[in-house]
């Protein structure tokens, strides 16, 4: 998912992901190295930033990728694929996958999608045919696209009454109205506001309900019984607090907050409240897993790991 629960606009409206935030290790003040989601991934996989390994990817220029990876790029999935463990990858976003090699024990183990959740999931439950019956060890990485813009929620989900006459069309021509916001009115900017921010909670209700049947089949399955899950957003998005919607825009927390949670069913709840970013969630899995980086890490393991 591409952003991190914002109470503010979305109170109660992801009991899935609060139970599973109770029930592990909440890393309370942690940020995103970047506002977007390329840059973002990289260093949650690998505990390094493009810029270090010397490449940048550019998720909206006409080339995907502006350098090549070098050779010593080795993110957590290809490790760990030479230490024997199977690993497959399944996103929705389409400027995650190039950057995230997995190490191909899975026929299909990179599947890049452009559907809703339900696919994401529905992929997943493919994957686990392979991954979760078999000997190996498994490594499984689940990207979901969800909230993001434009703004296409179940409309079953959206609190009508929440809405005034203004109508917006958030999800056919999300860029015109974003564009158009500026020379509104106050009073049609606050209609704006509260229109485009309930879009925004009820996407989020929709994938929390995807995040929990795609949950419930995995602990079905034994999948959880004997795993480490760790669920960690993008990055953050605002809504016009410093002059733009979305992410991509600025540095401030809005864009870069980012919700982070260790979890396992012999882990003892708590809350981690030093402040952490995404190369932290990769120093410390790679401790966990015994796995020698390739490069120099520019993150710290979570206290004790």
């Amino acid at each position: 998912s591409t952003a991190p629960v914002t109470k503010s606009c979305c109170n109660d409206s992801t009991p899935m992901l609060d139970s599973v935030l109770d029930g592990g290790v909440v890393l309370e003040d942690h940020r995103s190295c970047s506002n977007w989601t390329a840059v973002s991934m990289t260093c949650v996989v690998s505990g390094v930033t493009p810029m270090s390994y010397g490449f940048w990817p550019w998720a909206l220029a006409d080339e995907a990728v502006s350098g090549i990876p070098p050779s010593n790029y080795a993110p957590l999935s290809v490790q760990l694929g030479d230490m024997g463990y199977a690993t497959a990858l399944v996103t929705a976003n389409p400027v995650f996958g190039p950057f995230t090699d997995v190490h191909g024990t899975y026929d299909d183990e990179r599947v890049l999608l452009s559907g809703e959740g339900a696919e994401v999931t529905n992929w997943a439950f493919r994957q686990a045919e392979f991954l979760w019956g078999g000997a190996q060890p498994w490594y499984q990485h689940v990207h979901y696209f969800e909230p993001h813009e434009p703004y296409c929620p179940d409309y079953s989900l959206v609190d009508v009454t929440k809405i005034s006459d203004f109508s917006l069309d958030l999800c056919g021509d999300f860029a015109n109205e974003i564009a158009n916001f500026w020379v509104l009115s106050p009073g049609q900017q606050d209609a704006f506001l509260i229109q485009a921010t309930e879009f925004y909670r009820a996407e989020l209700e929709g994938w929390d309900r995807e995040f929990e049947r795609f949950w419930n089949g995995m602990d079905a399955r034994g999948a959880l019984d004997d795993a480490l899950v760790v669920f960690v957003t993008d990055h953050g998005e605002q809504w016009s607090e410093h002059g733009a919607f979305g992410h991509g825009n600025t540095l401030h927390a809005q864009e870069n907050r980012s919700t982070a949670v260790f979890w396992a069913k012999n882990l003892e709840p708590a809350v981690h409240t030093g402040p952490t970013t995404h190369q932290d969630i990769a120093a410390t899995l790679f401790e966990l897993f015994g796995v020698t980086p390739v490069v120099p890490l520019e993150g710290m393991p979570v206290g004790t790991a």
